[in-house]
């Protein structure tokens, strides 16, 4: 179930965790950094069941690899918390109590570390004494969506592996061949995924993705023709999407590209939103390719107001007065 030869991408941190675990030259600590959806969990669980491997070679056939397979190797902890935060609490709960306790079958016990980010100072201290004198059969996997947030102290102590996006075509043809997904709808979702294969088959199979994908879309072809109140009307509609506005961006983000791509070549052989063409078209006639440049890095600007956690209404209402101004 788990093989290194599934995962996509990352072919350099793939043969460097290989090489470790077949030699059995393990260190003790490491960390998978990546935005949400870019496999860290399943790389640390193909890791995980290759350090177990009684035939030391992931061969999928042995006692700890069908264990691992069915979610019952003993040998490995997941330690994570279901509140906002990983407390000092839980490191001593689900670490702390465990550390010191022989591996039950296999030579390793591995800790894997949900959301590591999300450690508490006092927590990422206690954890530090674990990785400062860890015992020998020991191995910590923190996977970090965001690994400038732990302590220098926690960093210098463990090998750091930060994940690098898929490629746009990685995505869009695991997309047609793995998920039944259309070419079209392929490109689409690769583009939207930003080199995330989680989050692209996430979007493949989410009605809620479509429904704000096809209002984005919508209101990026009207808002030109809309008045002062049919814009105000817009804010409102994009509301809904409130919690998920940069992915919203995002999309007005490719659609402008696009149209900057068609406005240049006046076909549709580099769009990425084929199924998208006619409002593409409707857009790129809108304006000349200047304007949908400023348009664009409007649209780039408002996201990056969103990061600094601006306010939706006032940050929306500029950024379509700005697309709506001749």
């Amino acid at each position: 179930m788990y093989c290194f030869d599934d995962i996509l991408g990352n072919e350099k941190i793939i043969f460097n965790l290989k090489s470790a675990a077949f030699s059995r030259r393990i260190p003790h600590a490491y960390i998978f950094d990546a935005p949400e959806g870019m496999g860290k969990m399943l790389l640390a669980k193909t890791f995980a069941k290759a350090i177990l491997c009684s035939e030391k070679n992931g061969c999928g056939h042995c006692g700890s690899c069908l264990s691992f397979d069915n979610g019952n190797n003993p040998d490995v902890i997941y330690v994570k918390s279901a509140k906002k935060s990983l407390g000092i609490d839980e490191i001593r709960e689900q670490i702390g109590k465990n550390i010191d306790l022989k591996p039950y079958l296999y030579e390793y016990k591995i800790f894997i570390v949900e959301n590591a980010e999300l450690m508490t100072v006092p927590a990422q201290n206690a954890l530090l004494k674990t990785l400062e004198e860890p015992p020998h059969y020991a191995v910590f996997i923190l996977l970090s969506n965001n690994s400038s947030a732990l302590l220098t102290t926690v960093l210098s102590r463990c090998v750091i592996y930060k994940l690098k996006p898929l490629k746009f075509n990685q995505i869009k043809n695991y997309l047609i061949e793995n998920e039944n997904i259309s070419p079209d709808e392929a490109e689409a979702f690769s583009g939207c995924s930003q080199g995330s294969l989680g989050k692209a088959v996430e979007m493949s199979k989410s009605e809620d993705f479509k429904e704000l994908r096809d209002t984005a879309a919508s209101i990026l072809c009207s808002l030109k023709e809309r008045d002062l109140v049919g814009m105000f009307n817009a804010v409102g509609e994009a509301d809904k999407f409130k919690e998920n506005i940069q992915s919203f961006l995002d999309i007005f983000v490719m659609l402008y590209r696009d149209s900057v791509i068609y406005k240049c070549f006046n076909n549709d052989k580099y769009i990425i939103q084929k199924d998208k063409l006619e409002q593409i078209k409707k857009i790129a006639s809108n304006d000349d390719l200047d304007r949908l440049v400023k348009r664009y890095e409007a649209v780039l600007d408002a996201k990056r107001q969103f990061k600094s956690n601006s306010n939706f209404q006032m940050t929306m209402e500029v950024l379509f007065l700005k697309l709506k101004e001749k």
